[in-house]
């Protein structure tokens, strides 16, 4: 099962989608598509808010919040040994 960004406040979980506008040259994006990197700009976003309008809660949070443990799965998966 694949796991989707989820915000850290309401666990609402965004559907792929321009859902975000970059704050340096506010062109529509979407915050997971590169990690919150504006590939108009190349701003890195470290916030991501999570929109009302879509069903979240209307916080801001670090976006690599938003990733969960994914880190720690990394961790636990031994490429070397595959």
């Amino acid at each position: 099962m694949e796991e989707k960004p989820k915000c850290p406040v309401c666990e609402w979980s965004p559907n792929p989608g321009k859902h975000w506008n970059c704050l340096e040259c506010g062109v529509d994006m979407d915050h997971f598509d590169n990690v919150a990197r504006c590939s108009n700009c190349g701003y890195t976003h470290e916030l991501t808010y999570c929109p009302e309008h879509l069903g979240g809660c209307g916080q801001s949070s670090a976006h690599m919040d938003w990733y969960g443990n994914f880190d720690r799965k990394l961790r636990e998966i031994d490429i070397f040994n595959l």
